[in-house]
């Protein structure tokens, strides 16, 4: 049954968004980083989010969310959607002030036009303005009313009348007209007022010309656009930006109308539509233009490697190119710094601009600079960035650069914004390493980075991505898959009503060497009592052949105390017919009843142990099973993906990628005991009320002998999952479990005899 929950705890305890946070931004609901640019993280996100929700079971509050959080998705996944949302999303991150109004600067379009004015009363006559006349009220002025039935008065009472003066109703009656009076002249005063406030958008657009509103007719008529926001400044993000004004309506230019999308910080419950109204991504659609030119950084990449520290690359002529942009950019470009992972002992890099030449390229000091608590900051340049004629972004190192430095800046990101376009560039080259394949054959799932020019420690992170080509839900937590250095991100596969789900493991840690070991750990957790084992197949062979010698000794140990059972009873019943002479002969009985008796609770004991332990083996053996075909579908199909990064304001500073395939091995024969899997016919036990031992024939026969030498037949057949049993007093359709039990909705069960 679902549960109602509010929207705030959808957001805080089953998205695991803080509640000051909330509402959130796309990116942040769906738990990616800022300016996400991957398709399939995206995608993998929206799954796992849509999966999680799912899971939690929250009713018509969680279908909505659904809906919202594929839209949403719908919108990151769709490249020009996702560019007005990242430019809008970017402006309140870079000046946090106008992120308010940047969101309600057109939000005129997205309303319908303003309903039109009541027509205006007609203009009073020439002279003196007199409201109408108020006829006092008598009986022909009355309205007609409904006819009521007359009411009886009782005799001997006369109905007292209450007597109001003539001056007094003169006066309420002159009250009543000059109210009315009033309010008539206040409504007629109010309609016939000019209007000040634009009420259509050429109206709007006239007022901000200072010119007249152009004739309806025209066919190039044109619509408001969007003011366009001047390069955020990255010294002073605070300070307001200067915007162009809009096109004149005398343009010759038709402009499209245009709107920004939702604004990252609105609540996203109040944009899912309903289902008679369009949904978020439509009205989208309709008001987001197509980007008429490209994007100035269109051309950069996500990361660049520096050159080596060498004397040749330290110069103008050696200096390495590191990207290209798009014309007119390089004038009017900032460059910053990002150094939040730069593990230099207080130290952190900044940029600094130098003057433009004449021909319109730019350069720029890359500076360490030493943050000291009691004297001014030192700047000591290592490298230098310039823009030639062509648009080339390069770089070269200062003659007198350290080592370390050069290391260290290899932990920084390159900030280029231009207008409200951004783009931030990691000045490192990610290591890339296989994937960890998920053959699990018992040997260990370790992957090794080496940490060259290690970052700073707690900006370390690692982000888990499950590739797995079977149809099976996936819970992770943290829920988007990303934890700091030292913890686990932990995968749940399958549903809560499944016997077992199995539990992926990711364990990141550092070595001994210095190096970062990912270690993925496969586990499977029952159901029922929680409890946690290795989804390997050899620890699964091993369990499962424990588990078919305990039964075969208990099914010998039962059997055993079954045939003895009656023969301890008859003896004793003989033994106490007996009648003692003397003395030696009573305690000789005595201590054979007591022998006896102590045979007899034996047996006893055993087949109440048995019975009620057997069972809960057989459960355990088909826990086991169904463990190894979870693993059999997972082994060899999966990857579990994996990027080792250090976290920045910025973004992600990517240093190993475990994104390829491994190579390529021998078939995997893990769980190959399930291949071995007994059918139907065989020897089967059962328990209650009593030991039988039931032989069922591959002919469709059944043969039973009871503890107590009885004979028993019946017949069985298999249709499709089921198997339906004609047999004494247990007839009925039973389900195949695994080739250990065979159960029915009666509660009849019989196992197999091992």
């Amino acid at each position: 049954m679902a549960v109602p929950i509010s929207k705030d705890l959808l957001y805080t305890e089953i998205l695991g968004i803080p509640r000051h946070e909330c509402p959130p931004s796309h990116y942040r609901l769906l738990g990616l980083n800022n300016f996400e640019r991957d398709p399939a993280i995206i995608q993998q996100a929206i799954n796992s989010r849509v999966g999680l929700v799912q899971q939690a079971q929250r009713g018509a509050m969680g279908d909505e969310m659904i809906r919202h959080l594929r839209e949403v998705g719908n919108l990151l996944l769709t490249p020009h959607l996702k560019e007005s949302y990242d430019g809008i999303l970017l402006q309140q991150t870079m000046n946090p002030s106008a992120a308010a109004p940047a969101a309600a600067a057109d939000d005129y379009r997205l309303r319908p036009a303003p309903p039109a004015p009541p027509a205006p009363s007609p203009p009073p006559p020439a002279g003196n303005y007199a409201p109408p006349a108020v006829a006092r009220t008598g009986p022909a002025m009355q309205a007609p009313t409904a006819t009521a039935r007359p009411r009886k008065k009782h005799p001997g009472l006369k109905r007292s009348r209450v007597y109001v003066p003539i001056w007094a109703r003169v006066l309420i009656t002159a009250m009543f007209v000059a109210a009315h009076g009033a309010i008539y002249w206040y409504a007629y005063d109010y309609m016939n007022r000019p209007s000040t406030t634009p009420t259509t958008t050429l109206e709007r657009e006239a007022q901000a010309n200072n010119t007249g509103v152009p004739n309806r007719s025209e066919k190039n008529e044109v619509v408001a656009t969007t003011p366009k926001p001047t390069a955020p400044s990255l010294n002073t993000p605070s300070s307001p930006q200067p915007t162009t004004p809009p096109k004149t309506p005398n343009s010759s230019a038709t402009s499209v109308a245009s709107s920004t999308p939702l604004p990252p910080s609105s609540d996203p419950f109040g944009s899912i539509a309903t289902p008679s109204g369009p949904s978020l991504a439509d009205q989208i659609e309709k008001v987001v233009p197509t980007p008429s030119k490209p994007r100035p950084f269109s051309q950069l990449e996500p990361f660049v490697g520096l050159p080596e520290l060498k004397p040749e690359f330290s110069t103008l002529e050696g200096a390495t190119a590191i990207g290209s942009l798009v014309a007119d950019v390089a004038a009017e470009m900032e460059i910053a710094i990002e150094s939040a992972a730069v593990d230099l002992s207080g130290k952190r890099f900044d940029v600094t601009s130098n003057s433009t030449t004449g021909s319109g390229t730019r350069n720029w000091d890359v500076n360490v600079v030493t943050n000291g608590a009691d004297q001014p900051e030192q700047s000591k340049p290592v490298g230098h960035l310039h823009t030639d004629e062509s648009g080339t972004l390069k770089f070269h190192w200062n003659a007198n650069t350290l080592p370390a430095e050069a290391e260290q800046l290899q932990n920084t990101m390159l900030v280029c914004a231009f207008e409200s376009h951004q783009h931030a560039m990691a000045l490192r080259v990610p290591e890339t390493l296989p994937a960890i394949a998920m053959n699990l054959d018992g040997k260990s799932l370790i992957s090794t980075v080496s940490l060259t020019a290690p970052p700073l420690e707690e900006t370390l992170h690692v982000a888990v991505n499950f590739k797995q080509s079977i149809p099976v839900t996936m819970v992770a937590k943290p829920v988007d898959q990303t934890t700091p250095v030292g913890d686990n991100v932990i995968l749940t596969l399958g549903d809560s009503d499944d016997v077992v789900q199995g539990e992926i493991r990711v364990v990141t840690k550092r070595n001994s060497n210095g190096e970062l070991e990912v270690t993925v750990l496969p586990k499977y957790r029952q159901t029922d009592d929680g409890r946690l084992s290795e989804l390997t197949d050899d620890k699964l062979v091993s369990q499962l052949n424990r588990l078919q010698r305990l039964l075969s000794d208990d099914a010998r140990d039962l059997a055993s105390a079954y045939a003895s059972l009656p023969n301890h009873l008859a003896n004793m019943k003989k033994l106490q017919a007996t009648t003692p002479r003397n003395n030696d002969e009573y305690g000789a009985k005595s201590r054979a009843l007591i022998q006896m008796q102590g045979f007899i609770n034996k047996c006893q004991s055993t087949i109440r142990a048995k019975t009620r332990t057997m069972p809960g083996s057989y459960q355990a053996m088909h826990k086991i099973i169904e463990a190894a075909r979870l693993g059999r579908k997972l082994d060899g199909d999966s990857l579990i993906q994996f990027r080792v990064f250090a976290k920045t304001p910025s973004g992600e500073i990517v240093i190993a990628r475990g994104v390829t395939a491994a190579a390529t091995e021998a078939d995997s024969n893990a769980f190959a005991f399930l291949d071995k899997t007994p059918g139907v016919a065989g020897t089967w036990v059962r328990l209650k009320p009593e030991l039988q031992v039931l032989e069922l024939t591959s002919g469709g026969s059944i043969s039973a002998r009871t503890a107590s030498g009885g004979i028993r037949s019946g017949s069985w057949s298999k249709s499709g999952d089921k198997v339906r049993i004609s047999f004494s007093d247990m007839s009925g359709d039973f389900t195949f479990y695994n080739g250990v039990a065979l159960g029915s909705d009666a509660g009849h069960e019989i196992y197999r005899k091992f």
